[in-house]
């Protein structure tokens, strides 16, 4: 019967796939022990730490940097080299049915594109709010604070 010859089939291949995975599971463990697994571990655990402090480093020079500039009014857009304070404008829409409803009638083909605020930035809607935000960037070539 077909079944049974499957079963069989079945049954060996369990028993292949438990030796694998306990001969899989050998061979990671005597990787692991070599130098150079132990190396590259080392290297991956020290690029990760270097990884995090960029991130925090970026985070508290932007915020640091920010809030030199806001002391000025954002008059000071560039409070240190390699840092500027950039402007965004920025359109709320304070009323979602309303803003639909106009895109309906005035751009249906933007409805899809769901970003309706980049839409309406420069119209003046009543619906709309209108501000600005200020973001701090830093430049990509810090070369100059290596000399």
């Amino acid at each position: 019967m077909k079944i049974e010859e499957d079963l069989k089939r079945l049954a060996e291949i369990r028993e292949i796939l438990k030796d694998r995975k306990t001969r899989g599971n050998d061979l990671v463990t005597n990787l692991e022990q070599t130098p150079q697994f132990i190396a590259l571990d080392n290297f991956q655990n020290e690029t990760m730490q270097f990884e995090d402090e960029e991130a925090f480093l970026t985070q508290e020079i932007r915020n640091n940097a920010y809030k030199l500039s806001e002391e000025t009014g954002f008059e000071n857009r560039k409070p240190i080299n390699g840092v500027q304070i950039k402007q965004f404008k920025l359109a709320l829409v304070k009323d979602d049915r309303k803003a639909k409803t106009w895109l309906a009638e005035n751009a249906p083909d933007l409805l899809k594109i769901g970003k309706i605020d980049k839409i309406v930035e420069n119209l003046n809607l009543d619906w709309v709010e209108k501000g600005v935000e200020y973001r701090s960037q830093i430049a990509s070539d810090l070369s100059e604070y290596l000399k």
